[in-house]
């Protein structure tokens, strides 16, 4: 007999698609696909504040005449783009900020994520307490 309580249909839909979506084999590789994406997006951060460092400093060269030379030339066309580094700084710390900034929210994301996880399995549970069968000998008063 089809259950004549549509309520208790609903609930009954509602509780199979949270036990598919708990139950999902899919969830473990996506939290491990979003740990790693975070992992990278928090080195690559780390780099791009390295980098912003080192813009318009010369490398280390070693002792030969070669090295001489090319200093001079390298430092020659710096003082020729004496407006241009600042620019290249600039940007390069406006793009570091904003890559920290995102995984900071990104890390917020997904700790919020995990609460709401954690607060819809404990509703599965207080939904499936509150609509189990009623056991005898359970009831008030009994």
């Amino acid at each position: 007999m089809e259950n004549s309580n549509p309520g208790q249909a609903f609930l009954d839909e509602v509780r199979g698609r949270m036990r598919q979506s708990l139950a999902s084999s899919e969830t473990g590789e996506i939290e491990h696909r979003v740990a790693e994406g975070l992992s990278r997006l928090r080195e690559a951060s780390r780099e791009a504040l390295l980098c912003c460092s080192t813009v318009g400093s010369l490398p280390p060269q070693p002792d030969s005449l070669r090295a001489r030379l090319s200093m001079w030339l390298v430092r020659i066309v710096r003082q020729a783009l004496f407006w241009y580094t600042p620019q290249v700084i600039a940007y390069q710390s406006t793009a570091a900020g904003a890559l920290e900034t995102q995984v900071a929210l990104f890390e917020a994301i997904c700790r919020r994520l995990e609460r709401a996880e954690a607060r819809t399995a404990a509703l599965q549970l207080e939904l499936s307490r509150l609509t189990a069968p009623e056991q005898p000998g359970t009831r008030c008063g009994s």
